[in-house]
């Protein structure tokens, strides 16, 4: 199946950049002789209206062949009005940049078409609240749904974050619906002013960019435990990564209702009912029920001088305790110990973490500094003591499924993330709203690619990371197997690549082509024919050395992986 969704992918690809071509020489009234996908010998031909199209052997490009493109050969009387060599400079440069440009607007079709067909999209329902951050200091709370910043409209999780990013340091005004304690059902309406935080983001390039954060969630966490293995949690029964469903017999949805359980007002026992994850013994697939359990929890009492007792019940949520470690990562050496499954993270370079997303909030500091050294305090599960020691973030080169290649920077430790998404709304995008989507989508793209074409001709970005028909052949049925929307969005991505490199001023490319118009428009006299070999036959060098170096890499990859 691989091979017929590349042959589609493909196909289609070079379709599209000679339709580019073939209309805009038809609407400019330049003669076609032969419209062909692929080289070499026609497999299968017609003819219409004096143009041979045709389905040729070698499928790796295609061509379209103009009356009058060779400017030194003999044009009848009846071809003459008809060639393309006699037409000024600014048609035949439509006429060869149509090719690149359909491959350019080829994806804001896809992306018009996948937009205008997503029936729903997450809302602007806040999930989850990060201690210590804009938003918890505004007083916002999960639950909320965000209308307004600004006073811009918000319906989405999207529309929302495009405006926090874009505001690093800057004040909004947010306008919420809070659920009301006095009505069932019922929601007031209320303004918060919140300042987002400015933290530097890094892109797979490495590009830095300084985006605004609240410190909110697009999912609500689920009321996910870690206990202390000496505390009052423990002693009654619970565990770390069990799931609560009561207090005292009220039920707990998620993590904000955790409160009496985490942060106990006195010692009064606390009746406290919990599912526990239980792997099943099924040897083809990782499967975990839930085990039904209840606890007795009796908070201990902490007292310090001069001050009244406060009560502690050794639990704390889960998102603070480590739920694997990867061997041989910074994670897995720390303090010459490692951290360990159920470990409790305490504090970051000496900021304590609070009870609210704090493994988001950990993730987030070391994305802010990823090559600086940092220190790390944390309480170990076995031995119930806490630890303190440096690390460093391990920088490692890795490949996607699609066998991209770029850098990451590894701790190795993941915390227990129990979750599930925010309410979602309808899609009521009208044509604009769904073609400028389209089209800031596919500027985007593009934008990473001629940066990422930059680094590369510099040499920041190694030539590794450069993929030819392997490498494409590979990433088609790997998208077709994550479905139809992956298969396109994939094909997007691939045909402005090939829009881009075919505006490369390389001869023999179009932007080679376009070149030459160009500097005969400039000198007002036709560019001679033996320099037009010279630098053809320089471009099929390029293009060669291009080849075989894509090549080259795709096949060092796939020895790699086996």
């Amino acid at each position: 199946m691989t091979l017929l969704w590349f042959v589609i992918l493909v196909g289609v690809l070079i379709t599209v950049h000679e339709l580019g071509h073939l209309i805009a020489a038809r609407l400019l009234g330049i003669g076609v002789l032969k419209f062909s996908i692929g080289f070499g010998p026609a497999l299968l031909s017609i003819r219409r209206g004096g143009t041979e199209y045709a389905v040729s052997v070698i499928p790796f490009g295609g061509y379209v062949r103009l009356v009058g493109e060779d400017a030194e050969a003999p044009l009848t009387d009846e071809e003459r009005p008809r060639a393309f060599s006699a037409r000024p400079a600014w048609q035949r440069l439509v006429v060869i940049c149509a090719g690149p440009a359909a491959n350019l607007v080829f994806p804001v079709l896809i992306f018009i078409q996948l937009a205008a067909l997503r029936a729903s999209e997450p809302s602007a329902t806040i999930g989850a609240i990060l201690d210590g951050q804009p938003a918890a200091a505004a007083g916002l709370r999960p639950g909320d749904v965000v209308t307004a910043v600004d006073d811009e409209p918000v319906r989405t999780w999207d529309e929302l974050s495009r405006l926090v990013t874009a505001a690093p340091g800057r004040p909004l005004r947010v306008t919420i619906e809070r659920a009301s304690n006095e009505r069932a059902g019922a929601r007031r309406t209320l303004t918060k002013y919140v300042i987002p935080r400015a933290h530097v983001h890094r892109d797979a390039l490495g590009r830095r960019e300084t985006i605004g954060l609240l410190g909110i969630a697009p999912h609500v966490r689920l009321p996910q435990i870690g206990v202390e293995p000496d505390g009052a949690a423990f002693t009654a029964g619970l565990r770390t990564f069990d799931l609560v469903t009561s207090i005292q017999g009220r039920p707990v949805e998620d993590a904000a209702d955790l409160g009496p359980l985490l942060r106990p007002r006195d010692g009064g026992m606390l009746l406290v009912t919990y599912l526990r994850p239980r792997a099943a013994p099924f040897g083809f697939a990782q499967v975990a029920t839930l085990e039904a359990g209840t606890a007795q929890v009796v908070p201990r009492a902490v007292t310090r001088p001069g001050r009244p007792p406060t009560y502690d019940s050794g639990a704390g949520p889960g998102d603070l305790f480590v739920a694997a470690v990867e061997p041989g990562t910074p994670a897995a050496r720390l303090g010459g110990i490692g951290l360990r499954r159920g470990d409790r993270l305490l504090a970051l370079d000496g900021v304590a973490f609070g009870t609210g997303g704090g493994w988001e909030a950990f993730a987030q500091a070391l994305e802010e500094r990823p090559e600086a050294e940092h220190r790390l305090r944390w309480r170990g599960a076995a031995d119930g003591l806490e630890h303190e020691a440096p690390f460093r973030l391990e920088a490692r080169r890795e490949l996607d499924e699609y066998h991209g290649e770029a850098t990451a920077f590894v701790f190795g430790a993941e915390g227990g993330r129990a979750i599930r998404p925010i309410p979602e709304v309808p899609s009521r995008r009208g044509l604009f709203g769904v073609l400028g989507e389209a089209v800031g989508r596919a500027t985007s793209v593009i934008g990473t690619l001629v940066y990422a074409l930059g680094l590369t001709l510099t040499g920041r970005l190694p030539t590794t990371s450069i993929g030819g028909p392997i490498l494409i052949y590979e990433a088609a049925g790997v998208a077709a197997q994550h479905g139809l929307e992956h298969f396109l969005v994939m094909a997007a991505l691939v045909s402005l690549n090939i829009g881009l490199l075919n505006l490369l001023p390389v001869p023999v490319l179009d932007g080679g082509q376009a070149a030459l118009v160009l500097v005969e428009a400039v000198r007002r006299r036709r560019v001679s024919a033996s320099a037009i070999r010279r630098a053809s036959f320089v471009g099929v060098a390029l293009l060669v050395a291009l080849l075989l170096l894509a090549m080259k890499n795709d096949i060092v990859h796939l020895l790699l992986r086996t």
